[in-house]
């Protein structure tokens, strides 16, 4: 049986390694890769106003997205934001992607993003919606599988109109 995680759930939660059992962070948002529909990498510091040098975890460094925990593979996990690769491109799920409007490919407003729903292993399921502007299964079940994909863009969640 697949777990199946809301991300809002897993802010706050500690980062343990698996092998020590030792906690090294707790989870303040995620950031995810629009292009493979998973995790990038857990962002562990936003910074104060005197440090603002965020901190993450490379998603890669991740052995389980747990509903209470995060099982880290080793300790030295923790890496300046800036020093990874590849970041330009995603997205905060905290800054970004909640709220964002859900729109078909024929231009339908389906209405509003509330939350991305992750496995354990990081990759994106589905989409629970906070709004929703149309009738239908989409209407009933506030929930949209990702298998529905266009794109996930810096401003939009595209999705297949004949999903809707």
């Amino acid at each position: 049986m697949t777990t199946r995680i809301a991300s809002q759930e897993l802010v706050g939660n500690p980062v343990i390694v698996a092998t020590n059992g030792v906690m090294i962070a707790k989870i303040q948002d995620l950031l995810i890769d629009p292009e493979s529909l998973k995790v990038a990498a857990a962002i562990t510091s936003k910074g104060t106003l005197l440090n603002r040098d965020v901190e993450a975890m490379p998603a890669d460094y991740v052995s389980v997205w747990g509903k209470d925990a995060i099982l880290a593979k080793q300790t030295d996990v923790i890496v300046k934001l800036a020093e990874l690769d590849g970041r330009d491109g995603w997205l905060s799920v905290s800054d970004d992607i909640r709220g964002y409007e859900v729109v078909a490919e024929d231009g339908t407003r389906i209405g509003t993003l509330g939350d991305l729903v992750l496995d354990r292993e990081g990759r994106i399921m589905g989409y629970e919606m906070s709004e929703v502007a149309v009738e239908g299964r989409v209407a009933v079940a506030d929930w949209i599988d990702v298998k529905a994909t266009r794109s996930l863009g810096p401003d939009v969640l595209l999705v297949k109109s004949e999903y809707v």
